[in-house]
């Protein structure tokens, strides 16, 4: 089936948004240095319409650019709290794109086995008196150890020792407009958990002053579909 037979269908969330656009990457001078000395690429992928949006555009300016260096999609998945769809949606978008896929895990648990963990250590310690108050078990904009535990450490690891002398580049999906946090991040900045003794890394944020609507035009233009949690259950999220 081809583009033009697909049936594509635009989440609630675009209703009344000004159209999408082709539009290009984010760039700094840093990040076209750690690109033409043929550094790693890695783009963190969840499913979700951003990560899917920066892993084509990232992947069509490397093309253009003449990138030859290591390419790579890595997932972190978080276990019984991940949509059914996120998994293989990334197995598509790297079929896709013909980049392996690296999936990872935290080897302590999944989130839900760390909500319960947290929970019980705060029930421990409110009952000892240790606290006044107990702590929230789960995950909040405010306690975003899911994102810092069970992604940005598991993956960081994962890469280091996948790649342990070459420089990485580390892209993302972050847009400025999700968030008042996320609004004042640079296009790219050293990545301190990813650096090695002999080999730098950055993080690059390739999409990140784009709308969404540009995402979506991104994903529907590559004859690819949007995750479910947008397109069936009417969310504006799909992970952390």
């Amino acid at each position: 089936m081809n583009a033009e037979q697909i049936k594509f269908v635009s989440p609630k969330f675009l209703a009344g948004a000004p159209a999408g656009k082709p539009n290009e990457v984010c760039l700094t001078p840093e990040v076209d240095q750690m690109l033409a000395t043929e550094s790693v690429v890695a783009i963190s992928v969840s499913g979700g319409k951003d990560s899917e949006a920066v892993a084509l555009a990232v992947a069509r300016h490397l093309e253009r650019v003449g990138h030859n260096g290591p390419k790579v999609l890595i997932h972190a998945d978080l276990g019984r709290i991940e949509w059914r769809q996120s998994l293989p949606k990334c197995q598509q978008l790297a079929e896709h794109l013909g980049w392996e896929l690296m999936i990872v895990r935290r080897t302590a648990g999944d989130m839900m086995d760390r909500w319960e963990s947290r929970w019980r250590n705060c029930v421990e310690r409110y009952e000892q008196l240790a606290c006044v108050k107990v702590i929230l078990p789960w995950s909040t904009p405010a306690l975003r150890f899911c994102t810092s535990e069970a992604k940005q450490s598991v993956i960081s690891r994962e890469l280091r020792k996948r790649f342990p002398t070459q420089a990485i580049v580390n892209v993302t999906g972050v847009r400025a407009e999700e968030s008042r946090n996320r609004s004042k991040m640079p296009v790219s900045a050293p990545n301190t958990l990813l650096k090695r003794k002999n080999a730098e890394a950055i993080t690059w944020n390739a999409i990140l002053n784009w709308p969404v609507q540009d995402v979506v035009y991104t994903i529907h233009e590559e004859g690819l579909q949007l995750h479910e949690a947008y397109t069936q259950y009417g969310m504006t999220r799909v992970s952390c």
